[in-house]
């Protein structure tokens, strides 16, 4: 049936039979069966054969398919558990406060006592801040030295703290502050008893302010006495008594620095001269005098019971002729002074309260005149209890 005519000779065909089929086309049937074709209908070609590639086509596919879910079901565990698994653990640190120290957390909360209040309201009030900068300028900053001024008030006024030249200087006497503050966190803190006895000696005596010096040897007196003294008279005995009381120089300044004050060092005992000449000397600014003093106006620089103590030892201070001198509307005044004739160091730090207001101030003036340095300062003083205390 494929062949040509040219290329098959001519033979002669005898007529068919009824139902006869013809020898030839059996023949052609076996090799190449065919189904039977309707009469006069064409011969159906046959079915081309699927090509072998075209078999293998969705066997390849569905390779690739299960290949691409077991890479997506191995990633996915890995991610899961291994590289978890791998990971560095996180542990949760519980926050932790610390009593101290000041600057951070509790002289943070002296810088903010005034403003906690103002915060609340969403304003400072401007007008007493502009008027204490008045009242600063025209005393202070009429004097000729180096003169630093911190003036805090009570939360009710809403007076943003008031800071001024900021800088460590030489402290003088007023450095004592921060001795009493060390002997009295220590004592809180159980490793020291005020109540302790201590015995005068003569190779402790050193001049000076103070009349420890002239108390017989051998009379006894209690720390938390000797303290009042180096307070109330600025005694330089009674000072390097409770420094040697207190571990020494290293202890009390690590103590100072627990407590968060970073502008104060306690580097000589008093009327050490030899480590004057050597060029150490005791610092502190009126930052650091004026957070502490408003903390333990608040009570809370060691506890309220120990920051009314404080107070009750500064309120019998005898030298009130700098800050205090002029203020005559204050119910009681709180304060500590310290002077150095030979570096025209003036300084004093005060709390001051009246019937309905409270506020501290500190002054540090060196490199200055004694006499104009004292009448500036006093002045700042009468200006300041009559803009605070006597304020609506």
């Amino acid at each position: 049936m494929d062949s040509s005519p040219a290329d098959t000779p001519a033979r002669p065909v005898a007529p068919l039979a009824p139902n006869q089929s013809s020898p030839d086309k059996n023949a052609a049937d076996m090799d190449n069966p065919q189904p039977d074709t309707p009469p006069n209908q064409p011969p159906v070609p046959p079915q081309a054969a699927t090509p072998a590639n075209h078999r293998k086509v969705p066997a390849i596919l569905a390779i690739i398919v299960l290949i691409a879910l077991m890479a997506g079901t191995g990633w996915v565990v890995y991610n899961r558990y291994f590289r978890q698994s791998a990971a560095p653990k996180t542990t949760k640190v519980a926050k932790t406060t610390r009593k101290s120290p000041a600057r951070k957390t509790k002289a943070a909360a002296s810088s903010s006592s005034s403003e906690k209040a103002s915060s609340s309201s969403k304003s400072y009030n401007t007008q007493l801040y502009d008027e204490v900068q008045a009242a600063v300028n025209q005393t202070m900053g009429q004097i000729p030295g180096d003169n630093s001024v911190f003036v805090s008030a009570s939360d009710e006024l809403h007076l943003k703290h008031f800071v001024q030249n900021n800088r460590p200087q030489r402290a003088a006497s007023i450095i004592k502050i921060f001795i009493m503050v060390t002997a009295f966190a220590k004592a809180q803190n159980g490793d020291l008893n005020l109540a302790d006895t201590y015995t005068v000696a003569g190779a402790d005596k050193v001049s000076g302010t103070g009349d420890m010096q002239n108390m017989p040897d051998g009379t006894p007196l209690s720390y938390r006495q000797v303290m009042d003294h180096m307070m109330e008279k600025s005694d330089n005995m009674a000072a390097n008594v409770m420094i040697d009381y207190l571990g020494g120089l290293d202890v009390v300044n690590q103590e100072i620095k627990k407590l968060g004050f970073p502008d104060t060092v306690l580097e000589r005992k008093m009327m050490d001269t030899d480590a004057l000449a050597a060029g150490k000397d005791n610092m502190t600014s009126v930052q650091d005098l004026g957070d502490a003093l408003t903390l333990i106006n608040n009570g809370k620089l060691i506890s309220k019971e120990a920051d009314n103590q404080m107070m009750a030892i500064m309120k019998n201070n005898q030298n009130h002729e700098k800050l205090p001198a002029k203020i005559t509307n204050a119910t009681a005044i709180y304060n500590k002074t310290g002077e150095f004739g030979q570096y025209g160091v003036e300084n004093d730090a005060a709390i001051v309260q009246g019937d309905r207001h409270v506020f501290v101030a500190v002054v540090m003036s060196q490199n200055g005149h004694s006499g104009e340095q004292i009448e500036a300062e006093s002045n700042l003083g009468e200006k300041l209890s009559h803009i605070l205390l006597d304020a609506n």
